[in-house]
């Protein structure tokens, strides 16, 4: 038990499979070394503590309902991917659960905020798609409503396309990247934060705050709601639209790793092992989503109809009744910002049947 782990798959169903713990652990400072994390002071173990400060003070600062709470440190759970080489530097699926305890307060407290932009850009794009006669949002919230995207009856001929966005999370960069005489920028509008003040500021009313009821415990009610009130008041957490970027930002500050006594920040690809993580990639690409649709319905409204027909589960696109393969490779008509042009790439898993 001291040096065999048992792990699984999710691309091979029940199969476990017995590997050596010391590879999952080199695996993992190999990732730390790539990069994607950016080195933090080592630290010594006779000294080391936790929490650290950094993770204190945001808990503080977002979610100080929690502070009595019972933290423990961060515990690694590598998990292999088939489809995925152990000497690829980028792989850092095999970090899925490396981030502190400490964060979870701030990464829930984002997902609970995030969730209510995310309904309220929900209702505007269903106003929108009445209006246009359009499908302004392809994110549907888990498989089980799968069906409700598939109406074969109108289409008897159409085969559904699949595609998977490769890397999806572990490739964005999560800041603009300043740029300089001696090298271009490489996030030209594609990193994480600008895409979320691209939701923000389609989201959020003039003059408003998102405001929250809160308990007795200082803990806020998961529903949230729109005030104009800007002096404080008992009772009520407001968050401007600038506190949501702050918070977003505070939280990525947070994807600290510890593998022995090195330890990481990661620096480029949306952290996995965040409550958050979802959501967040869910805002990345409903910009790119948004604006294809939006492109479509001003310059070709005869093909804007179709978008009724595409919907996205996390990093799988699948779509019929419109071949979208044109609209997936570099370009400036391509939906996504797909590789050379952007962090992602795009593989079509579609089943061509002959005819």
């Amino acid at each position: 038990q001291d040096v065999m782990v048992i792990v699984s798959t999710d691309k091979v169903a029940n199969t476990p499979a017995f590997e050596c713990k010391l590879f999952y652990q080199l695996t993992a400072l190999n990732r730390l070394h790539s990069d994607a994390f950016i080195p933090l002071p080592m630290v010594d173990d006779d000294e080391h503590s936790y929490p650290m400060p950094v993770q204190l003070e945001a808990v503080e600062l977002w979610a100080p309902w929690e502070l009595n709470s019972d933290f423990s440190a961060s515990i690694l759970f590598p998990t292999p991917k088939l489809h995925k080489r152990a000497k690829d530097p980028m792989a850092y699926r095999y970090i899925t659960s490396a981030c502190s305890d400490y964060s979870k307060p701030v990464s829930d407290e984002t997902v609970r905020v995030l969730t209510f932009l995310m309904g309220e850009a929900r209702a505007k794009c269903i106003h929108l798609g009445v209006e246009h006669n359009a499908k302004y949002w392809w994110a549907i919230d888990c498989m089980d409503v799968l069906s409700l995207n598939l109406d074969f009856s109108r289409r008897p001929d159409r085969h559904l396309g699949a595609f998977d966005l490769d890397k999806c999370f572990e490739s964005i960069p999560l800041h603009p990247e300043e740029s300089d005489s001696s090298r271009p920028t490489s996030s030209n509008g594609h990193s994480l934060m600008e895409h979320l003040s691209f939701l923000v500021s389609f989201v959020f009313p003039d003059g408003m705050l998102l405001c929250s009821k809160v308990r007795r415990n200082g803990k806020p009610y998961s529903g949230c709601y729109w005030t104009n009130q800007v002096l404080p008041e008992e009772g009520l957490l407001k968050y401007t639209s600038s506190d949501i970027l702050d918070l977003v930002e505070c939280l990525l500050s947070l994807a600290i790793i510890q593998v022995g006594n090195h330890r990481a920040l990661q620096g480029l690809g949306i952290p996995m092992g965040f409550s958050a993580s979802v959501i967040l990639l869910n805002i990345y690409m409903f910009k790119s989503e948004f604006l294809f649709v939006e492109k479509l319905v001003s310059e070709h409204n005869v093909l804007a109809v179709h978008t009724k027909e595409l919907f996205r589960y996390v990093d799988d696109l699948s779509t019929f009744g419109m071949d979208i393969r044109p609209f997936l490779v570099p370009g400036p008509h391509c939906i996504y910002p797909v590789h050379p042009y952007g962090p992602l790439g795009i593989t079509d898993q579609t089943v061509y049947l002959p005819n």
